[in-house]
């Protein structure tokens, strides 16, 4: 599918480049899924040798993780292998899930490794952040940009950004960011940023951490961007986009930006409203849809609201129910019971929003019951957020219990200035 086009930008300027944003490789804890993930990422690489790119963009969350297993980075070398082989660079910046407190990602081995190049780099002066700019060889476009944290933590280097000395750069110049901002945000509750926080006069701003495919263009600023995720990273994200996908960019004196949908499966939705139905109704009214259910290789999808008459969720035999699916074909059978309510459990208050809203939510709400330090306390929430990333980091493949521990407990000493 091919998106809006729109104009965005004076530069006289012949170059086409690919959009991507929160591939979240390493994303979904079930292998049929994850598998998906990464068929995603192969499809896009190649399309982008296809359609003969100047080069690519990946603006944050390469990675569902700051320190992925090893299958998941082995296969983005490949494909980044795939695309230095045929001389296409990488650009990219971390993102709030593939950036870590300590500093120490698999984006900066990649980099390292010269597959490709992190574009988030500069210094403060004066307490005013100057970013410093990588140019592409080939077309001489100037990049920079600004990394993603978790709770939109970077919001601090917008507060410090000298925006002159970005704006008096010459030649063309495209922004990389991971932040939502207030004309993009869509639905989300996210801290969003508003548009003067950011440079004017670039031809491009590229970004990424909203998981909607939306764009605007304002005046003196060029074009403004969300490809959304490379492959749909929950299962309202299913609902919502039904596809992943990126866009392609191409700059001819105007900008012009193409989506390209990713299909790798159909899917196949199951809706039902369960109110004043008990288990055993449910049940049976499942598995017979199941079994007339045309959903061969295909992503099933069941979401269940309402109130049980009588009964508990657990007693619905949705084994049963995916077996039939599974019976029937189905590449993978998932299931929401997040609006279906029990009697015989009291009421819960449930939501579809992101684990990072939610997280974000209760860390206001309860944040001034946990006393902190004076020099801490007025950015509790902000610190409080970073200790939550820090103590979530995964454990590394080989890596010891010990050393697992320890990097985490340095990580946490930074944030809380032990």
């Amino acid at each position: 599918m091919v998106g809006n086009l729109f104009n965005s930008g004076k530069n006289p300027t012949n170059m086409k480049f690919a959009h991507l944003a929160d591939c979240h490789l390493g994303g979904w804890r079930d292998p049929k899924m994850r598998e998906l993930v990464l068929a995603s990422f192969r499809s896009t690489i190649q399309n982008c040798i296809d359609e003969k790119v100047d080069f690519v963009l990946i603006c944050g969350d390469l990675f569902n993780t700051a320190i992925p297993g090893i299958d998941v980075i082995k296969e983005a070398v490949i494909q980044l292998r795939k695309l230095k082989s045929v001389g296409i660079p990488v650009y990219v910046i971390p993102g709030s899930h593939d950036y870590s407190p300590s500093g120490k990602t698999v984006i900066d081995v990649l980099h390292e490794a010269d597959l490709c190049r992190n574009v988030y780099k500069g210094e403060v002066k004066d307490s005013k952040l100057f970013l410093k700019f990588t140019q592409d060889e080939k077309t001489s476009v100037k990049f920079c940009g600004i990394l993603g944290k978790r709770g939109e933590l970077e919001k601090n280097y917008y507060e410090m950004l000298d925006l002159k000395s970005l704006e008096d750069e010459p030649g063309t110049k495209i922004f990389l960011f991971h932040s939502p901002m207030e004309e993009l945000r869509g639905n989300h509750s996210m801290q969003a940023l508003p548009l003067s926080s950011f440079p004017k006069g670039f031809a491009y701003y590229a970004g990424g951490h909203v998981h909607q495919v939306v764009q605007i263009r304002e005046n003196g600023y060029g074009a403004f961007a969300y490809p959304g995720p490379l492959f749909p990273n929950s299962f309202s994200e299913l609902e919502e986009l039904k596809v992943g996908g990126y866009y392609i960019v191409e700059l001819e004196g105007e900008a012009k930006v193409s989506r390209r949908d990713i299909k790798l499966k159909e899917l196949t939705a199951i809706v039902m409203d369960c109110n004043a139905k008990n288990a055993n109704e449910i049940s049976d009214e499942l598995i017979s849809k199941a079994q007339n259910l045309k959903c061969r290789d295909s992503l099933v999808m069941i979401r269940l609201f309402g109130k049980l008459s009588v009964g508990s969720i657990a007693d619905i035999r949705f084994r049963q129910i995916f077996s039939e699916l599974y019976g029937n074909g189905a590449y993978y059978v998932m299931r929401n019971t997040w609006q279906l309510e029990s009697p015989e459990l009291s009421s819960v208050e449930q939501s579809d929003a992101s684990v990072e809203d939610i997280e974000r939510k209760v860390i206001a709400e309860h944040a001034k019951q946990i006393p902190l330090p004076d020099e801490l306390a007025s950015n509790e929430e902000e610190i409080l957020l970073q200790l939550l990333s820090a103590l979530s980091t995964d454990k590394a493949e080989g890596e010891t219990q010990a050393s697992h521990e320890q990097r985490i407990i340095n990580s946490a000493n930074r944030i809380l200035r032990l």
